[in-house]
């Protein structure tokens, strides 16, 4: 397993669907050369994830979004500013 961490300029027109997304982000970030240098398939498989690191410990938690409906909620929390 291969990790990186990208800043992805969010588009509410471009980026609505989790499809979209992930097409955008692939192309704006060269995953797929990236994977290809390291030996592995040109098809990229990603997970998208949400990390929030709780306040009151110093715990971290991980949301995978792997649905359309997470990433609705999540897309009006990023595009308004707003995280719960």
């Amino acid at each position: 397993m291969h990790k990186e961490k990208f800043n992805v300029p969010l588009s509410e027109r471009d980026h609505e669907k989790v499809v979209q997304f992930q097409a955008a982000f692939i192309q704006l970030t060269g995953l797929t050369d990236i994977v290809f240098s390291k030996g592995l398939r040109k098809n990229v498989d990603i997970t998208i994830a949400r990390v929030v690191k709780l306040s009151v410990s110093s715990e971290i938690e991980t949301y995978s979004l792997l649905t359309q409906e997470a990433w609705k909620l999540e897309f009006l929390n990023l595009t308004d500013g707003n995280e719960n």
